[in-house]
């Protein structure tokens, strides 16, 4: 087999297909391999449709909506979280800054809360000493960028593309897009062990 296939090198340094060390990061292949994957999918498109829909319009019940469904991917998908309450705060820190609307910040804080909440509980459950074995051996190292390039293939290109040429404007849909492309781009090499 090539170099970058040989298992003499280090996970993090081979280049391998996507589609077989991250199974969610297609569609297709989360269908296929584990149901609730598809479920947390929906859950994630929800939150941040419900989330932006609420931000933008400045509807309370958008935010309930968004609080309840980023609870219920808490409580099966806690990591999830992560890339929602980073991309969430960004666009809303963002946005406050350009429309200083305080009304909003209530808002926000109480859908962080109701995100955060089972959290808790998982964090008391993984500081029980039967978990510490399993957190050793459950190490999942971010693959090597150019299988991000070569996965994501197109897609990654014209997310390149969308983010240098989008128009100056302030648009929120736009700036809901980049900054979920920007936040999750950053976030795939972040220091974080959270699975």
């Amino acid at each position: 087999p090539p170099y970058f296939f040989s298992e003499s090198i280090t996970y993090s340094s081979r280049i391998i297909p996507l589609e077989i060390s991250t199974p969610e990061m297609n569609t297709f292949t989360s269908i296929y391999v584990y149901p609730h994957f598809v479920f947390a999918l929906i859950l994630i498109l929800l939150t941040y449709l419900l989330f932006y829909l609420g931000w933008t319009q400045n509807k309370l019940k958008f935010i309930l909506l968004a609080s309840l469904t980023s609870y219920i991917l808490a409580i099966i998908h806690p990591y999830d979280l992560i890339p929602i309450l980073a991309i969430t705060f960004i666009f809303s820190l963002i946005t406050f800054i350009k429309e200083r609307q305080f009304n909003k910040i209530p808002k926000y804080l109480l859908f962080v809360i109701a995100s955060i909440i089972p959290l808790f509980y998982h964090l008391f459950v993984l500081s029980q000493p039967i978990y510490d074995s399993w957190k050793n051996i459950n190490i999942n190292l971010s693959p090597n960028p150019f299988s991000y390039i070569i996965g994501f293939g197109l897609l990654f290109i014209l997310s390149l593309y969308y983010l240098i040429h989008t128009k100056k404007e302030f648009d929120y849909s736009k700036l809901f897009l980049c900054t979920w492309i920007i936040i999750n781009f950053l976030l795939l090499y972040a220091p974080l062990n959270n699975q």
